[in-house]
């Protein structure tokens, strides 16, 4: 386009009466500062219509299940949470305990042999003692170990229901028992 400006400007030119250079400079620093003017606002729509889409895609998973790649959770004081404990191989001895934000543990979902692969665990809230563990903040931490006492690799993940979508400066993130969560932390989302 400026190309096509400028031809067409050299063309039209009275070769008797020339233009005077500085005046086509300053016309030539015109046309480019009007270019990236036009570009960064094109730029700006892709960025909102990203945001936009991103919002509308994270709103179609409320409602549904979402498996968090985190073994922290928040403990409203009534609502059961739900785990998935993941191990690399199957152990013979796993614990599976609830940890309050001090850590000492409140709760033990599991003392004993589980399989390879993923288990789900709910914990209705209520603490080894038998009385209901005040909301806060809580995780999950497993230790395994095979039948030859050998440490199993394991990891713990936070199941919850989508109830919101926070559009926040950093992008939509989906609310998960309480919890804001990335997009990107979330590895499953299940009906």
């Amino acid at each position: 386009m400026f190309l096509q400006l400028l031809v067409a400007q050299m063309k039209n030119q009275d070769p008797t009466s020339p233009q005077d250079p500085t005046q086509m400079v300053t016309q030539l620093a015109q046309f480019n500062a009007l270019q990236q003017q036009i570009t960064s606002n094109q730029y700006l729509q892709q960025i909102a219509n990203a945001q936009t889409s991103n919002a509308t895609n994270a709103a179609s998973y409320l409602g549904h299940t979402a498996v968090v790649n985190s073994s922290n959770f928040t403990f409203d004081g009534t609502t059961a949470q739900k785990f998935l404990v993941n191990l690399g191989s199957a152990a013979a001895n796993a614990t599976v305990d609830v940890v309050d934000s001090n850590g000492n543990t409140v709760a033990t979902l599991n003392n004993g042999a589980l399989p390879a692969g993923s288990s789900t665990f709910t914990w209705s809230g209520t603490m080894s003692n038998g009385l209901t563990a005040p909301a806060g903040q809580y995780s999950i931490q497993v230790s395994a170990q095979d039948s030859s006492n050998q440490s199993v690799s394991s990891t713990a993940q936070t199941m919850g229901t989508v109830s919101a979508v926070d559009l926040s400066s950093t992008g939509a993130q989906l609310v998960v028992n309480g919890s804001p969560v990335s997009l990107s932390n979330i590895s499953q989302i299940r009906m």
